[in-house]
């Protein structure tokens, strides 16, 4: 094998690690999922390109998230007009978290998924139109046949479950 095989080899298994992580980062400072997804093809197209330049005795992820958070930067200034924005303190606080617990979110998206697949039906269906397909109250509302004040009190309910079900997940695998 050649050495630029060995290099796109060790790219891919690297980012393939690091990606769910990153995305979660530039989901959490991001409002809407479309978004996100640009954003994470933007990185990923700049994090192959700069491959090069990473010193493989430091942590991929962590590089990697740097990377993603100078990408969330251009976003948001191209979005300035829109004022649901994070501060840039608030993006740069919530990247300190996620660089400083990198190793730490494979565990909590296993938690996460363990915990959903364990909450009655119609809890896990509330968690899907809300975050996966990013529906507001008053769409899931709508579609479910209720209030939009019932929506919010079950997501919120859902929430509270889902946060204490991922802590204990959590504490009993540290």
């Amino acid at each position: 094998m050649d050495s630029s095989h060995n290099k796109l080899t060790e790219f891919t298994l690297l980012w393939t690690q690091a990606q769910p992580s990153v995305m979660a980062f530039i989901r959490s400072v991001t409002p809407q999922l479309a978004d996100a997804e640009d954003i994470l093809q933007e990185t990923a197209r700049q994090v192959s390109m700069r491959f090069d330049e990473y010193d493989s005795s430091r942590p991929f992820g962590p590089w990697a998230m740097g990377i993603a958070k100078y990408k969330v930067m251009e976003w948001r200034r191209a979005q300035m007009k829109n004022a649901m924005l994070l501060e840039v303190d608030a993006i740069e606080a919530i990247h300190f978290s996620f660089t400083e617990r990198f190793d730490d979110w494979k565990e909590v998206g296993r938690a996460i998924d363990q915990c959903i697949k364990k909450a009655p039906p119609a809890t896990e269906k509330l968690l899907i139109l809300r975050y996966l397909e990013n529906l507001k109250p008053a769409a899931i509302a709508a579609k479910l046949g209720t209030t939009s004040n019932s929506v919010s009190v079950r997501l919120n309910r859902a929430r509270n479950g889902l946060r204490d079900c991922i802590r204990k997940r959590m504490e009993v695998g540290a």
